[in-house]
């Protein structure tokens, strides 16, 4: 019997499953060089990055991550969810967004505002990049820390406030200097003509004194230095006493 054409087709065989794993440690390889790329870029981004699951687990985060939190990727990764950093205020609104994204996409806002609370209990001013990885539900999102922005923009409103302050200051202090002058030379004019022991002396020079007084309240107006406010009531008023200091 002649065995060469079995040997032939075993050679073929054994030639075909060295060729499928030669294929199978490529794409092996590539699977592998594409995930260390992939990480590369999830750590290196620049910004606080993670990946969540469906259940709202971090799956992972990066170092920017850590420093935000205040946290270790080992407290992290599969352990905590990413509702334990969210503002109280802010926790249901990103809820609802992470729940419609997963039915469609596009039903919530790629780009969003929110507070950060890291394990040191300080507030932090959020911007967040969201998406849905592509064929899962696993979603990926990075956070920048716009807090300083935030400040500036408060400072930026105080300066207007204080500018508006000023030039209402400078509007009513004009028109109020004037007549307050007018009527404290007919109040001298009046003292002179009646004796200093009469009821009618003593009302004027009171009338004297309240002039005086408003004139103090409008260069303090003149000096606002800063903006600054008090209780009043229902609100707020300027503080022109600390404000003009």
């Amino acid at each position: 019997m002649n065995q060469r054409p079995i040997y032939e087709e075993l050679e073929q065989k054994v030639r075909e499953l060295e060729k499928e794993a030669l294929n199978r440690k490529q794409v092996e390889e590539t699977l592998k060089q594409n995930e260390n790329m992939y990480r590369t870029i999830f750590e290196s981004t620049g910004t606080a990055t993670i990946m969540s699951d469906e259940d709202m687990t971090v799956l992972m985060v990066n170092s920017e991550f850590e420093k935000l939190s205040g946290y270790s990727k080992k407290e992290i990764e599969g352990k905590m969810k990413w509702t334990e950093f969210v503002a109280e205020d802010d926790l249901e609104k990103l809820k609802e967004y992470h729940h419609s994204r997963r039915i469609d996409p596009n039903a919530a806002p790629r780009n969003h505002e929110f507070k950060v609370i890291d394990r040191h209990g300080n507030v932090k001013d959020i911007f967040a990049t969201v998406a849905i990885i592509t064929g899962s539900k696993k979603g990926v999102a990075s956070f920048l820390d716009i807090t300083d922005y935030k400040e500036a923009q408060k400072e930026r409103l105080k300066r207007q406030k204080l500018e508006g302050v000023l030039e209402m200051a400078g509007a009513v202090c004009h028109e109020m200097n004037q007549p307050m002058q007018t009527i404290l030379g007919n109040c001298e004019l009046l003292m002179m003509d009646i004796d200093e022991n009469s009821s009618h002396y003593k009302k004027i020079h009171n009338i004297m004194v309240q002039i005086e007084r408003m004139r103090d309240l409008t260069d303090k107006l003149m000096n606002i230095k800063e903006y600054k406010t008090m209780n009043y009531i229902d609100g707020k008023i300027i503080d022109i006493h600390k404000a003009s200091k």
